[in-house]
């Protein structure tokens, strides 16, 4: 199974996601974590792959990173898009309506 983390305001090696998630459906599954960066790129890391995409100076400008992040989710090719936050959530939603793909809520804060 083919497992896409979308994360739109944790880093891509954050302890929760990265080090316990992430490493531990590895053991099984494709994994790919989608997250904000200072840099844009694409990389491995543990069996894992990671792709950023460049995050504004300026928080106010973030949905320019949500715009990126929704390409770079709907690029993918993965059978479910696990999300962090709640606006990933939202991202998670028109993956599922447009890709039909499956979608997980994970949330870590109040």
């Amino acid at each position: 199974m083919k497992i896409c983390m979308l994360t739109t305001t944790h880093r891509p090696y954050d302890g929760r996601i990265f080090e316990k998630e992430a490493k531990s459906l590895a053991k099984e599954h494709d994994v790919t974590i989608i997250a904000p960066s200072d840099e844009g790129g694409e990389s491995i890391a543990g069996g894992i792959r990671i792709v950023t995409v460049k995050r504004p100076n300026s928080a106010a400008l973030h949905p320019i990173t949500f715009s990126r992040l929704l390409r770079a989710c709907l690029a993918e090719d993965a059978d479910v898009i696990h999300c962090h936050e709640p606006d990933a959530l939202l991202i998670g939603i028109f993956a599922k309506y447009f890709k039909h793909r499956q979608v997980v809520y994970d949330i870590h804060e109040l």
